[in-house]
Parts: C-alpha cells; structure tokens; sequence
C-alpha cells in the first residue's frame, strides 16, 4: 500500500472522469463538470492546480440510466456506488477506482471507499415554491443526521464536536447511514413532479448537497443542451452558459486567488492497494502545463 500525492490522485481521477464521459456518449447520457472541476475547465483548462476532487451533475433521468447500465456492464477497475447497494453511505453516486483506498479524516473506517469522482442528480424544482423550502430544511436536516450517522467522533475537528458525538454515541449507533441517504434521494426526486410532468422544466437544484451549494436552483436555459470545454486536453461536456452558472455559484470566479485565500485541500489520504504496482506512466492523464497559474 503506497500513498499518493496531488499529481498521482488527479491522473487517477481524470481516467475515471474519461472512463465516465465514455460510457455517457455511448449511451447517450447528459452531464456536466460542475464546481470546482467546472471552474478549472473554463479558467485552467484543466484541474484548478491544487484541486483534489471532481464534481459532475446529471438530469435524473440520465443519473437512473447510469445506474442501470452500471448493473449490466463490466465497469472494472471502477464501480458505481451508492446506498442502493451498501456499497456507499452517500445520496448521491461515486465513481470510484478499486484499487485505491480514501482515508477520510472524518468519516469512521467502516465507511471506507476508493478515489472517486461525485455525480450528483439535477432534479426539477420551483424555487419559489413552498415545497421547495421545505425540502431544502428537510434537506439539511438529513446532512446533519447522517454526517453524525457516520462520523468518528474521536476525529471530530472540534473538542466540543468530540464530546457531542461521544455524548451522542448511544442514540447515534442505532442510525442507519443508508436508510438515511435514501430518503435525502426520495426527498430530492420528489421535487415537483408537476413540472417534469408538463415538460416545462425552468429550474434544476441538486438537492443532495456536498459542496454546500447544491441546492441553489439553477436556470435550465443556461444548462442545456451542453456543449464541450476542454479539460486537460479532453473535450468534456459543460453547461451552455458555464459563465452564468459560475458566476450564480461563485460570484469573481475568474480571479486566481492568492495562496492564502484558497481553499483547503478535503480532508482524506488516497493509498494505491492493487497488487499491481501504481505507474504513473500508465495512465491516461495528459495534464496540459498549468505553470504560473
């Protein structure tokens, strides 16, 4: 087992986005980088630099066609986890490379998984809606429960987050971490089936929320239909308007920041396990040349 660095877990992450961006041409799936991935794209033509993760969205349709396919198709060395399967304690699909394994600083060893790319699913909405609200509180009030369904409270960041988990521990171990993720699915599917039904789709959110701004319900117009950008040197799909999306997620995103104002690294450690040695040299990764940026 051998740890990796930045370099090494972005070349892993991008053939797992390639080998994703595949099978969705092939069976005519719509997505799109999204996040912070979307943001290297438009502003680095590849990764932010020190970026260690990679976000895609998918209209539900096509997010439940993937996982169809993902249970008729030889997907190795990588899997399409979820709750559904226990093979994963989030809302939300992981595409993850087998032959690694992700230590998450927060997370209980139990809930272990390899390197992953995220897919959220986009479901229709009204924003102005009172279900709307309403499922963005009952939303969070899920996160909440399954962040302490999951957590190790020995790791927790704060003194006073060990001692509440600790204290917590009895009510927290009758939790059932996928039980929990399938009704954050159910909840966020169920968003106005009205609309969907009239095919007068206005607004997407992705309600199953973990970068924090998922539920900030995007304009149809500026999404679809996708087109490409390039991302270290591969024509991936993006959102019609990228700017305007962006731009509602996070305002000056053209602006470099400066070392001191960049976020964090996530909190985990990504070791190579396979029985094969890890060859750089091997991959498919073609980082394009990202310095000074």
């Amino acid at each position: 087992m051998r740890e990796l660095n930045l370099e090494e877990i972005q070349a892993i992450e991008l053939d797992i986005l390639t080998f994703f961006a595949d099978i969705c041409e092939r069976h005519g799936l719509d997505y799109f980088l999204a996040y912070g991935t979307l943001i290297g794209a438009m502003r680095h033509e590849g990764f932010i630099p020190w970026d260690d993760d990679i976000d895609v969205c998918m209209p539900r349709a096509d997010y439940e066609k993937l996982w169809e396919v993902s249970r008729e198709e030889e997907f190795a060395p990588y899997k399409l986890v979820s709750y559904r399967d226990k093979s994963s304690i989030y809302s939300f699909f992981k595409l993850v490379d087998t032959r690694t394994l992700v230590h998450e600083t927060y997370i209980a060893d139990q809930y272990e998984t390899g390197l992953w790319i995220d897919v959220f699913p986009l479901d229709a909405c009204e924003p102005d809606s009172a279900e709307f609200a309403e499922a963005k509180k009952a939303n969070n009030r899920l996160q909440q429960k399954l962040e302490l369904a999951v957590g190790d409270a020995s790791r927790s960041a704060s003194t006073v987050g060990k001692v509440a988990k600790t204290l917590l521990k009895p009510y927290i171990k009758h939790m059932d971490p996928y039980a929990i993720s399938a009704e954050m699915d159910k909840l966020a599917a169920g968003l106005d089936d009205s609309t969907r039904a009239s095919g007068e789709v206005r607004f997407y959110a992705e309600m199953p929320d973990a970068v924090g701004m998922g539920d900030l319900p995007l304009p149809a117009e500026n999404l679809f239909p996708t087109t490409f950008a390039s991302f270290e040197g591969k024509q991936l799909r993006v959102p019609c308007d990228a700017d305007a999306i962006l731009t509602l997620w996070y305002k000056s995103w053209r602006k470099v920041p400066a070392p001191e104002d960049r976020p964090a690294s996530h909190a985990l450690d990504v070791f190579w396990v396979a029985e094969e040695p890890f060859d750089y040299a091997t991959t498919e990764h073609t980082r394009a040349d990202s310095a000074g940026v």
